[in-house]
């Protein structure tokens, strides 16, 4: 990245869908998607990196986030209207559980606390397991690392899935919509649409699932596959190969997909109000800005269209955070 600055503005490339939720993927040996913060209270999940990208003289960056725009999503697709509420009223999402996970009241000052309620509401959604709840704190993707063992992690595992009914159910559902993917007549799921072994949602945009065949493993492929059901179980061909289809994995590809729709579509309303996106992430864009006296209105211009309400999933409460400043500092 330094060479390439030498040679004048930074190219912020790009490969369009390249993931397989339509989301981007880096190219070009860089990943501008997967730049890591500067977090002294976790440096194994900290780089100075995004400190060093500047704005052009006179002018700022302005990277705008949709606030838990997946955990929003999976709630109110599953109809989890607790949670959907606690988004509507603006109360944090994640201390809550973190209390009943420690047993005692978890407030946005117990950094490694809230950091695991974060975890089990963001991860949790996507049907994760005890193991992956234990080495997922350990790592610390969402707060200081967290040293468990298997007991507590199913403990937590068990309490998420307690704690959000319509979202154990919504996995079932997606579990016998894996089927009517692969065959069957259409099928209106929500807001996407199932028909011809793929899934169309708003917009024209689609997951494929062409190669999605129900597979009973060898004798010499059980070993490796013992998280799945010997006795069968889908799985559909990437370019990296085979891999397994599960209910929660397919409701993990459905949220991501919509929500890289809503991002999108956002991005087109400010592209036709002047504001052209220099950069995305998954869930985020970067717009540079020029540093004068306008500034607080363009914040609130890119704020509203972040936030306006989505016609396709009508009541679905929308936030965005933006953070103005010389430096890519968010």
């Amino acid at each position: 990245l330094g060479w390439m600055a030498h040679r004048g503005p930074m190219p912020v490339y790009l490969r369009y869908a390249g993931a397989h939720t339509t989301r981007d993927s880096g190219g070009d040996g860089a990943n501008w998607q997967n730049f890591k913060r500067a977090d002294p209270d976790n440096p194994k999940q900290s780089s100075p990196l995004r400190r060093a990208i500047l704005a052009p003289e006179g002018h700022l960056l302005a990277p705008v986030d949709l606030a838990q725009i997946e955990c929003r999503i999976l709630n109110y697709l599953a109809g989890q209207e607790d949670v959907v509420e606690k988004f509507r009223n603006g109360e944090d999402p994640y201390i809550g559980i973190a209390s009943q996970a420690y047993g005692f009241e978890v407030t946005k000052a117990h950094t490694t606390e809230r950091g695991t309620g974060k975890q089990l509401e963001l991860s949790c959604g996507y049907q994760a397991g005890a193991a992956t709840i234990q080495s997922t704190a350990r790592l610390g993707i969402y707060g200081p690392p967290v040293i468990i063992d298997l007991a507590t992690a199913t403990r937590w595992r068990d309490l998420y899935r307690s704690t959000h009914p319509a979202v154990v159910a919504y996995w079932k559902t997606a579990g016998k919509m894996i089927a009517r993917v692969a065959g069957g007549e259409p099928l209106q799921w929500g807001p996407v649409l199932i028909k011809n072994k793929k899934l169309f949602g708003p917009g024209g945009t689609m997951l494929h699932f062409d190669t999605l065949e129900h597979h009973i493993p060898s004798e010499e492929e059980k070993e490796k596959l013992a998280k799945f059901n010997w006795d069968g179980f889908w799985r559909y061909r990437t370019r990296h190969g085979w891999t397994g289809l599960y209910s929660g994995k397919l409701v993990e590809n459905v949220v991501q997909w919509l929500a890289r729709i809503v991002m999108m579509q956002a991005m087109l309303r400010l592209k036709a109000l002047g504001y052209h996106a220099v950069m995305r992430t998954h869930d985020e864009l970067v717009f540079v800005l020029p540093k004068d006296s306008d500034i607080e209105r363009r914040k609130e211009i890119i704020l509203r269209e972040m936030r306006r309400e989505v016609p396709w999933l009508p009541g679905l409460p929308l936030d965005a955070e933006i953070t103005i400043a010389e430096r890519y500092s968010k």
